[in-house]
């Protein structure tokens, strides 16, 4: 409906011959008229990326992917002339100059249509390599999750550097097209008016001298990320029996196939192992996986923000699918899917945690519309909620709450184990995230185009600031990340990392590791309103003015890791390795889930029923002690409402929004299919429609004149027919 309104508005300002300024509330309305157009158009986009990541070998889907996304850059190129056709730009309001600013800069989509077109369908093909439909070398681990399998797994060092090697060389038909699409960032760079690629992207992040100030907190962690690496290193020296001499740590031995997320390996280098064999046994007989996780992570989310994902988001969302765990936002209603996999994981229950975060922050921040900043800028404060909710979950009191660990356990060594989970998890994040940046714009400013070039300096750079290495520096692993493929800076998720712990702390009032459950936590309502009243402002000025957070420093950070600090100082002597009976025991509690899961009939989810609330009790298998050799047999598949206790209440709580006010139960509006655009309207909408249309018409034509006319006074909490 709002974009037919849109297409009759720009046709009557074709007859404007000339621009005139407009004062503030008028410039208001006018910015306010743009936000909900972006709603409108954002939708047919998500609709698109959404058919094509569940499907990603279907080329028609991925046709129909680029060309809504052909579609969505000319609408913002329209946008923009409007802009320029109606007003100056200048005006004293801060948030207004802030919306013009990003509505007249959306980035990359200000190429013009030919290099647009190129990066998206640069970007298009390198997502269905990198999610693995194109991949079978033809042998039994031929699709991505299996590969990670074995690289995370207990498979011979040989074998993982060739699964490795063999993956990353298939992305190698790319490499040759790469060069020519990075060189659109300096095209992108150009037209969005930035004087240089590093003011470009620091534009895209809203953080000014966001380079050199990353660079400088880099030189105040590095030292502690180097501790880390060397204690990694030599703890796989030691499971493997090799040497691992101080030039790195092979890619093949992180345990993905990025290399950049170190908890798949955590079971072989947590220093603690009945801890971790612990942890990783309860993710499978709690069965935190899938949909059962999500719920887990809702929990969190109802404990800090006061929010539980909406009825929609647990109905359309898909639980079941790859391990390349994606979100998609469909701008409306604050509408949000996730396609992720039925894998209990560590890593897959970090990533529920941060996925969940993003989900309820942009269900409340429907609120301010920021429909603007979600379409053409990256929020370092959106990820530092996710870093925050990631880290809660991983603390002592939160682990032995969710019965992942025994309460019994030794308070310093499950304080270590937390500490332990969250660095390998953020620590080696930051060191590529700034490796990869700097990388690029390195790559740009010298115009070092050439392939071979490209992929020996890509190692040069993760050696350097990661400790990462390959025995074969002509493997393009860079192919492999959507970051890199499409242009995009990781500045803002560097940021995120550092904001988040400074959130803990604001929340906290501590940076120590705490042992209280997370249900005592309670946020500040100045966060909450915050979150549901800033999303459409520059975030660096709202956590300014909210929470007090002047600027972004490591010190909450590096008070949080200062006592694993002093823990890989002291050179332990007390660690031990998981036991081979251990390590079987964990693969048998594999493949006994996975075999359930072929057997037994999918489970389906409705809006009305998230979540059964009774069960069969659960049959548990003791904890292993130190040296237990002793394995019972296997229990039964543990449902989903026994997860945990609070989940009791979970089926009431999911349907509304229990903290923001004034706010109504979500109509079924949003159920577009997932592969199509069929849409049943009756006769009556499209009566109405023309009757909206033309009566916006007539004030345009009789009122306004040659103005704009926005409907101000449309609620802000809209609900469409």
């Amino acid at each position: 409906m709002l974009l037919k309104c849109v297409l009759v508005l720009v046709s009557l300002y074709n007859f404007v011959p000339e621009s005139y300024g407009i004062d503030s509330s008028e410039l208001e309305a006018f910015l306010e008229f743009t936000e909900l157009s972006y709603e409108d158009a954002c939708q047919s986009v998500a609709n698109a990326e959404w058919a094509f990541i569940n499907n990603p070998s279907n080329n028609t889907l991925l046709l129909a992917w680029e060309q809504a996304q052909g579609n969505y850059s000319a609408f913002k190129k329209n946008e923009i002339a409007l802009i320029h056709n109606l007003t100056d730009g200048e005006t004293d309001n801060i948030l207004l100059a802030y919306k013009l600013n990003v509505a007249k800069k959306p980035g990359d989509t200000l190429l013009n249509s030919t290099a647009w077109n190129n990066l998206v369908s640069f970007s298009g093909k390198a997502a269905i390599l990198r999610i693995g439909a194109n991949h079978s070398d033809g042998s039994l681990h031929d699709s991505r999750h299996d590969k990670e399998q074995l690289l995370s797994g207990a498979a011979k060092i040989e074998d993982k550097r060739s699964t490795w090697s063999t993956w990353h060389r298939q992305l190698s038909p790319l490499l040759q097209t790469f060069p020519s699409t990075l060189a659109l960032v300096s095209e992108a760079t150009k037209v969005n008016g930035a004087e240089s690629v590093t003011a470009y992207w620091e534009l895209l992040s809203g953080q000014n001298g966001g380079y050199e100030k990353i660079e400088d907190m880099w030189e105040e962690i590095s030292a502690l990320h180097k501790k880390l690496l060397t204690f990694v290193q030599n703890r796989l020296a030691q499971k493997y029996k090799v040497t691992l001499d101080n030039n790195g740590i092979p890619a093949y031995l992180l345990g993905s196939l990025d290399g950049y997320d170190w908890t798949s390996i955590a079971s072989d280098v947590m220093p603690y192992a009945n801890i971790s064999y612990s942890l990783e046994k309860g993710l499978w007989e709690k069965n935190l996986r899938g949909i059962s996780l999500y719920k887990s992570a809702a929990i969190m989310g109802k404990s800090v923000l006061k929010e539980m994902p909406e009825a929609d988001f647990w109905q359309q969302s898909k639980f079941n699918q790859k391990c390349h765990t994606q979100l998609v936002k469909f701008c409306r209603e604050g509408a949000t899917r996730v396609s992720t996999c039925h894998q209990a994981s560590l890593s897959n229950y970090l990533t529920a945690q941060k996925i969940v975060a993003k989900v309820l922050l942009n269900q409340m921040g429907l609120e301010s519309m920021p429909f603007l900043n979600m379409a053409n800028r990256y929020s370092s404060l959106d990820e530092g909620v996710a870093e925050l909710f990631s880290i809660l979950s991983v603390g002592p009191g939160q682990l032995k709450a969710s019965k992942l660990i025994d309460n019994d356990t030794d308070s310093e060594h499950s304080q270590i184990t937390s500490l332990m989970i969250t660095a390998l998890d953020v620590l080696p994040r930051l060191a590529y995230y700034l490796s990869v940046d700097m990388w690029r714009m390195n790559v740009i400013n010298n115009k070092t185009f050439q392939p071979n070039e490209l992929v020996e300096s890509w190692w040069d750079y993760r050696k350097k600031y990661e400790g990462v290495i390959s025995e074969s520096v002509d493997i393009p692993t860079f192919l492999d990340d959507e970051y890199i493929t499409s242009n995009k800076p990781y500045l803002s998720k560097f940021l995120g990392i550092i904001l988040g712990f400074q959130l803990y702390e604001y929340l906290t009032g501590a940076t120590e590791v705490r042992y209280d459950r997370t249900t005592r936590y309670q946020m500040q309502n100045e966060f909450i309103r915050m979150i549901q009243q800033g999303g459409a402002d520059d975030w660096t000025r709202i956590i300014q003015r909210d929470l007090e957070i002047d600027d972004i420093t490591t010190d909450a950070l590096k008070s949080y890791f200062e006592p694993l600090e002093e823990f890989l100082d002291s050179n332990p002597d007390d660690i031990y390795f998981l036991s081979d009976d251990q390590e079987l025991e964990l693969e048998r509690l594999e493949k006994y889930y996975k075999s359930v899961d072929v057997t037994r009939p999918p489970v389906t989810t409705t809006a009305a029923t998230p979540l059964r609330t009774s069960a069969p009790k659960e049959s548990k298998i003791p904890h292993a002690k130190k040296n237990a050799t002793n394995h019972p047999s296997l229990p039964p598949v543990v449902p989903p409402s026994n997860i945990l206790s609070e989940h009791d209440n979970i089926k009431k709580e999911s349907d509304h929004k229990p903290y923001v006010e004034n706010d109504t139960k979500l109509q079924g509006t949003a159920a577009d299919s997932e592969y199509t655009d069929k849409m049943s309207t009756s006769k009556a909408v499209w009566v109405v429609a023309a009757v909206l249309v033309a009566t916006i018409a007539i004030c345009v034509i009789a009122i306004f004149g040659r103005r704009r006319c926005v409907k101000s006074q449309t609620p802000k909490n809209r609900r469409y027919v």
